[in-house]
């Protein structure tokens, strides 16, 4: 099953999709032939004051990191009520948070707040992500109609993203983990000329498709 979805990826990143912006998208588009998930995505309006709330602490996080002059930043997620990935706690016990703009992937609202008091200059991923999706509608669906859709909204959270980084002016980004959004942070380090690191402990395989483009500096 695998291989063969790998096949139809390649086929498609070869003929349809083959311009390098779509790198940021790549591991959507192999999640989409794999799971032939086609159909149109909800839009969970009842979410909206949860990740305006989550968006505004992490404003607040975007002022104050500016006005210590914070320029570094790092990404991990955070899952279950120890706030970590256990697979992370030997670099989160290691790095200096109160240097960095902590941007954290999380999964509940309950999680995120438990994570913005236990962490210093906490920003949430989920909330970028979110309002990267609001109001854009989608079309016709199939495969191709669908990935476009999602890598229209990749391309928002990316602009957002760049945006930040350039606003805080970032020369250092550390990141764990998460294959999903390795593209999009490696390209914005490139524009920016931004010194990056990434850890992994997933697995290396032809499968993770977006860990054969772009790389981080170390």
């Amino acid at each position: 099953m695998f291989s063969l979805a790998l096949k139809k990826f390649n086929q498609l990143r070869k003929n349809k999709f083959k311009s390098k912006e779509y790198d940021l998208s790549s591991s959507d588009l192999f999640e989409l032939i794999i799971t032939k998930n086609f159909k149109k995505g909800r839009y969970y309006f009842k979410e909206f004051p949860v990740n305006l709330i989550l968006l505004i602490l992490s404003l607040y996080t975007i002022v104050k990191a500016k006005i210590k002059k914070i320029n570094k930043a790092n990404y991990f997620i955070a899952f279950n009520e120890e706030i970590y990935d256990p697979r992370s706690s030997s670099y989160i016990s290691q790095i200096k948070q109160a240097n960095y703009v902590n941007i954290i992937r999380t999964n509940s609202f309950k999680i995120s707040l438990k994570a913005f008091i236990k962490y210093e200059n906490v920003f949430f991923h989920q909330s970028i992500v979110y309002f990267s999706r609001l109001f854009f509608l989608e079309k016709e669906i199939n495969l191709e109609n669908k990935f476009l859709h999602i890598h229209k909204c990749n391309v928002r959270k990316n602009y957002i993203y760049f945006n930040f980084f350039r606003y805080l002016k970032i020369t250092k980004f550390i990141m764990l983990d998460d294959y999903r959004e390795l593209q999009n942070f490696i390209s914005i380090c490139k524009k920016l000329n931004i010194k990056s690191t990434g850890m992994m402990h997933s697995r290396f395989s032809k499968y993770r498709v977006s860990l054969k483009y772009d790389c981080f500096d170390k």
